[in-house]
């Protein structure tokens, strides 16, 4: 033991594997040895000065070595708790066995099936970088290969936890953005809409089957409007709020990364003391046997692990608290609400960016950056050869920086010879909604997104306004883009070494009265300033 403690003291691991010299001196300590209480009295001092290694790799190193000291009941008393430790870790997953029957099944997955599978896997992988690839990978995968809808739709609309039924429900509602009947058409036959109705009270994954049907009707499906006609039944009497006596409560402990969202639900007047119980019971039975304080501690000891912050947006704990929310709030909400609702909760970004996106876009965003520091606004002209930007967004990491930077510049018009003010009332919306141009004024040329993290893009292209389109005479001379490149993994939270997007328009194209001219909003970190060139 001597031997061990050494070579334990210089730095050599004494636990599975290695050096000939430790296995010999393991071998003659246990040579001597018929007592298992003995081995783990001698192997004491060494587990207690462990430093670096796992405690699960020294338990395991000294079971091992044990093992052939043990009778029968001692073998079975150590299983015992081993299992016991295994559940505490997993909680009770007596619902979830059926999930790994496939493990003592005798077919086999090909590599497709396979590789579908792990895709559904890693959208709840604790790193950001890996769930956001893994979502885009299926979005990317239902638009190539449109016969998967029919394999992956079902998930969708289930009220299961985790992020896989909400990434599928986003990768659907994309598609059918864009072409609605032609996704209907192999969707509808592959849902069972009584299991439906019967096991998926999730308010979030309603709304979106609900927005697809309307869709698909909207765009004359024959089919489409009996399905609007049944999932709106659900809904066909108002929901009763209760009338306030106070205060809503304010937000649990275990809410705090979706604040907001509950403040905006509290406005509603969704919140009460008794929607607060049941979302709490909820979450409490899905962290069972641990307590939500435990549960949650696990989530950010997890993200702490893999180098992410534990206030990151959409990690697994959030997801989990959203899962108890919106399955709380299902049964208590009026339409209207629950497309509220959907869109509030909504954990992707709606804008067809894999339509969108640019490649190898060279983007100025480093260099205004860096003129704007040095106090060079009159260098920057938000000119590209032709094109004008209109709204122009950007986060991204300069060199030998370790901190993420946001540029936005937004046009508007101002009466040419008086001093250009941005207008106070320019409409925005989230880059988590679809985008709208909501009450844009006569100054307005564009409606820009506020980003927010969500999967498949933070951020979204601004849209044109309707007086954009007049000075310009159309669409045709528009362009959105959005664009992202490279990855920092040397920061604590990872993230696209830089992403933004851009509303450009033909300078040719556009037509503006001799009395207006074009000036620039911007934003730098949170810093405002104003690029008035003479345009």
């Amino acid at each position: 033991m001597t031997a061990l403690q050494l070579l334990q003291g210089g730095g050599w691991s004494v636990w599975g594997g290695h050096s000939p010299e430790a296995a010999r001196a393991e071998a003659l300590v246990r040579a001597g040895l018929e007592d298992p209480a003995e081995l783990v009295r001698l192997y004491g001092p060494l587990i207690l000065a462990e430093r670096h290694v796992e405690k699960w790799r020294r338990a395991d190193h000294l079971i091992g070595r044990m093992s052939g000291l043990l009778n029968n009941q001692q073998r079975a008393a150590i299983v015992d708790v081993v299992l016991d430790h295994v559940r505490c870790m997993v909680g009770d997953a007596t619902e979830h066995v059926h999930e790994y029957g496939f493990l003592s099944a005798d077919t086999r997955d090909g590599a497709t099936d396979a590789l579908l599978h792990l895709l559904l896997g890693l959208v709840d992988h604790p790193k950001w970088m890996r769930q956001a690839q893994a979502a885009e990978m299926i979005l990317w995968l239902l638009e190539q290969r449109p016969d998967y809808v029919a394999t992956l739709g079902p998930l969708a609309f289930e009220a299961t936890t985790g992020m896989r039924a909400d990434v599928i429900c986003g990768a659907l509602d994309a598609l059918s953005s864009s072409r609605p009947t032609e996704l209907w058409d192999r969707l509808a036959p592959a849902l069972d809409f009584d299991r439906i109705e019967r096991e998926c009270d999730h308010a979030g994954r309603w709304g979106v089957l609900l927005r697809l049907a309307r869709r698909a009707e909207g765009d004359g499906h024959p089919g489409a409007g009996s399905a609007v006609s049944r999932l709106r039944s659900r809904f066909s009497v108002s929901a009763v709020r209760r009338s306030p006596t106070g205060s809503p409560p304010e937000v649990p402990a275990w809410a705090t990364s979706l604040e907001l969202q509950w403040d905006e639900l509290a406005a509603r007047g969704l919140v009460d003391a008794d929607m607060v119980r049941q979302v709490e019971e909820r979450l409490r039975a899905g962290c069972a046997p641990m307590s939500i304080a435990t549960a949650e501690e696990l989530e950010g000891l997890l993200l702490r692990n893999f180098r992410d912050s534990h206030q990151r947006p959409l990690a697994r704990w959030e997801a989990n608290v959203r899962h108890a929310i919106l399955v709380t709030l299902s049964s208590r909400l009026s339409e209207s609400d629950l497309l509220f609702v959907e869109q509030l909760f909504r954990v992707y970004n709606p804008s067809p960016l894999h339509r969108l996106r640019v490649v190898d876009f060279v983007s100025p965003a480093e260099r205004w950056m860096q003129a704007i520091s040095r106090g060079g606004l009159g260098s920057i002209m938000p000119v590209e050869a032709s094109e004008m930007f209109l709204d122009f967004q950007a986060c991204l990491v300069l060199p030998h920086e370790r901190q993420r930077r946001y540029l936005r510049l937004t046009a508007f018009l101002h009466r040419r010879g008086a001093r250009a003010i941005p207008p106070a009332q320019s409409p925005t919306f989230a880059s988590t909604e679809t985008p709208r141009s909501g009450h844009a004024g006569s100054m307005d040329l564009c409606v820009r997104a506020e980003p927010r993290s969500a999967l498949f893009g933070t951020f979204a292209p601004a849209i044109p306004t309707s007086a954009l389109i007049q000075h310009v005479g159309g669409t045709s001379a528009v362009t959105r883009g959005y664009w992202r490149e490279g990855r920092i993994g040397s920061i604590r939270d990872s993230w696209p070494q830089q992403e933004g997007c851009f509303l450009k328009v033909e300078k040719a194209a556009l037509k503006l009265p001799p009395d207006l001219a074009i000036a620039w909003d911007g934003q730098l970190d949170g810093r405002h300033f104003l690029l008035a060139p003479t345009i």
